[in-house]
């Protein structure tokens, strides 16, 4: 799971605030590049070339204006809770990010629509999954597998709706025996909930590696996914220095990023409109789990965070973040 966390804590916030670099947005020329390998990668996902293709076009997209990426979370969540972790469990997340960025290129009047973006993307990534079973049949998803037939039933347009949309009805006449992902949002999140989270958030800053705060953990990513009043607002460059070398830690990091950035909504409120503020919230609770961290594994360092926590020594930290976010959108 490690390997994936900062794809998987893009998934779970709902949607990739990418990076937009000043100037003008890509090309026609650029659009069709970028479609071009989404499909190829389609047709042949464990290619290394097109593999190495596909990471280059993840880092242009994130710094182009004019692009995004919108993932609904609640639609995979069996996939992310799958044990022992799908073998190309980060194939199939980077396709679904990769093919919603291509959805808004090749649709540019459907940008918000954010159904037929989450639709279109699951597509995507179940052609992945049907290549790879092809020349590694022993390689199955059950959670996937699901998805699979959901979609050739012609279903999967209403099972997006119905994980990802509250506010839209199923046609479907019978539906399942509802699970926790399927049970009705609730408009507003109790007082108790949210001194949870945040107590929940401290625990873990203090104690990330701790196996006893494992559940406590999960609870609280999968509460800051149903939350619909407390929407925290993440930027892919934050954690961008544990991609490469990846980091033995950087699950435990990422999580602690979007928790921490939920607690610091919720004890600040009067920011909630601002990345800048949230960042630099959800930062200081990545750097105490860091620090907690080196305590007990001092080889585990990081140089991108160990720049972060001189500056936060510094009195620096709001100063830095703000510059590693300021393009994000």
């Amino acid at each position: 799971m490690r390997k994936t966390a900062s794809i998987v804590l893009i998934l779970l916030s709902f949607m990739v605030l990418s990076a937009a670099a000043q100037g003008s947005g890509p090309s026609p020329e650029e659009r069709q590049r970028f479609i071009m390998v989404v499909r190829q990668l389609e047709q042949s996902p464990l290619d290394k070339g097109l593999q190495r293709e596909g990471d280059r076009k993840m880092e242009w997209v994130m710094r182009v204006p004019g692009a995004h990426m919108k993932i609904c979370g609640r639609a995979l969540r069996e996939f992310y809770q799958e044990r022992p972790e799908y073998k190309y469990h980060e194939r199939i997340i980077s396709q679904l990010m990769l093919a919603s960025a291509a959805f808004v290129f090749e649709h540019p009047d459907r940008a918000d629509d954010e159904m037929a973006d989450y639709t279109a993307s699951m597509e995507s990534a179940l052609k992945v999954y049907s290549a790879i079973l092809k020349s590694k049949p022993d390689t199955r998803s059950k959670a996937l597998d699901e998805l699979v037939q959901i979609s050739g039933e012609g279903k999967l347009e209403s099972h997006v709706r119905k994980q990802c949309d509250s506010g839209v009805q199923s046609s479907e006449t019978q539906a399942p025996t509802p699970t926790v992902a399927q049970q009705p949002v609730e408009k507003h999140t109790t007082p108790e909930e949210r001194q949870r989270l945040v107590v929940v958030a401290h625990k873990l800053e203090e104690a990330p590696l701790d196996p006893a705060l494992n559940s406590d953990r999960e609870w609280a990513l999968q509460w800051v996914i149903r939350a619909p009043d407390v929407r925290v607002r993440l930027c892919t460059n934050l954690l961008a220095g544990l991609r490469r070398p990846n980091h033995k830690y950087r699950s435990e990091l990422a999580n602690q990023l979007l928790i921490s950035s939920a607690a610091f909504l919720i004890e600040h409120p009067e920011q909630a409109d601002g990345i800048v503020d949230q960042s630099v919230g959800g930062m200081e609770g990545v750097l105490k789990a860091y620090s907690a961290i080196l305590k007990t594994d001092p080889q585990a360092t990081a140089k991108s965070l160990d720049d972060l926590a001189q500056k936060q020594r510094d009195g620096k930290l709001a100063e830095a973040v703000r510059e590693i976010v300021k393009d994000c959108r």
